[in-house]
């Protein structure tokens, strides 16, 4: 028997989060053509707001997903010998 879920009722986002491979890249685009105000920067992540709405952009490497796809080559590579 399938699994039924409630759909989920929001009222409204406040914070909306992002990956991105390039953060400077990203800050120009979203700062200088955008024109988004910058609301806290770091070395791996940037803030931006858009009204009432935080816009977050992430490093990809730091969360990790790209070393956990290379390790799943290796280990698939490993197995296939």
């Amino acid at each position: 028997m399938p699994v039924m879920f409630a759909p989920v009722k929001a009222e409204r986002v406040d914070f909306v989060s992002l990956l991105t491979q390039d953060i400077p890249r990203a800050k120009a685009f979203y700062a200088e053509t955008l024109g988004l105000e910058i609301e806290s920067e770091g070395e791996n992540d940037i803030e931006f707001r858009l009204g009432q709405v935080t816009l977050g952009l992430s490093m990809r490497r730091r969360w990790g997903w790209r070393s956990r796809a290379r390790a799943r080559t290796t280990s698939s590579s490993a197995s296939a010998r």
